[in-house]
């Protein structure tokens, strides 16, 4: 872009293809040559993917009603442009997402093993839910100059209230997927579907009809949220066992809501919270 900035739309798709082919391509040569790959005598991972291999399909078409069906509905009946205004937060706030992916891939291996020390599970959990929440609403206050630089003219207040309850939303989603992971590796993910299946159609018919009477894009992204808590709470409650301390991180999660409705009311509130909160995190890691 910046040795042609007349480049049209389809040459740097073609650009950006071009170089995740040859990341790919760098990545194999590098493991190959560093002889990373080894054979293992364990079938532990693989037996539990084929014991689970049925829920886990259950668990990605359900991840296409939960994550697709709002889109569906806000182009259908809201229109494009309603759309734009939607995705561009959520796509921003989405990509938290790449790092919680990241941490579950390797403690999909760590967890099934089914060793007793839940160690690394509770660490990650304390990253995805003490420390990027007190980071991100640290952020808050850019919020409104990055995003003016990003998307220049486009830039409004209602892109501005929707990162800020996407960055939640994707809090809790990147925490939920730490939580599902552990569920994959224990050989219970069921017990994760069943609440997931009960609380669909709720979720749906709510969402259906706030975009058919054309409620605003802040009260369909709210739903997102309240959402993503109920699953949050859930999946925390079932590994309540594994997890220390996890009453803390139900008052956390709730502090974090607090401190997201305080951003939109009263500024002074939300700064004397997020004070509050860094206060509470170094004394815990004292």
């Amino acid at each position: 872009m910046l040795y042609d900035s007349k480049s049209t739309l389809d040459n740097l798709l073609l650009i950006s293809t071009y170089l995740k082919v040859f990341t790919i391509f760098a990545m194999l040569i590098l493991i190959i040559l560093n002889n990373l790959i080894k054979i293992s005598d364990t079938n532990i991972l693989i037996n539990n993917l084929k014991k689970n291999s049925k829920w886990l399909t259950l668990n990605n078409i359900l991840v296409q009603f939960y994550d697709i069906f709002d889109k569906y509905l806000i182009k259908i009946f809201l229109g494009p442009i309603a759309l734009a205004t939607y995705s561009i937060p959520q796509q921003l706030t989405g990509k938290l997402s790449i790092f919680s992916k990241g941490f579950s891939a390797i403690l999909l291996t760590i967890f099934s093993k089914k060793t007793k020390n839940n160690k690394d599970l509770n660490q990650s959990i304390k990253v995805f839910l003490k420390i990027t929440p007190a980071f991100i609403f640290l952020l808050f206050p850019f919020y409104s100059v990055l995003l003016n630089l990003w998307l220049g003219d486009e830039f409004n207040q209602n892109i501005l209230d929707l990162t800020k309850i996407f960055s939640l939303c994707g809090i809790f989603a990147s925490t939920s997927h730490i939580l599902v992971t552990k569920f994959e590796a224990s050989q219970t993910l069921r017990r994760n579907l069943k609440f997931e299946f009960i609380l669909m159609p709720f979720f749906l018919i709510i969402l259906y009809t706030l975009v058919y009477i054309n409620y605003s894009l802040i009260y369909i992204a709210s739903i997102i949220l309240i959402k993503e808590s109920i699953l949050l709470f859930l999946r925390l409650n079932f590994l309540k066992k594994e997890i220390k301390n996890v009453f803390h991180y139900y008052l956390y999660s709730i502090f974090f809501i607090m401190m997201l409705y305080m951003s939109f009311k009263n500024e002074f509130f939300f700064y004397f919270l997020e004070i509050a909160l860094l206060i509470s995190l170094i004394k815990n890691d004292k």
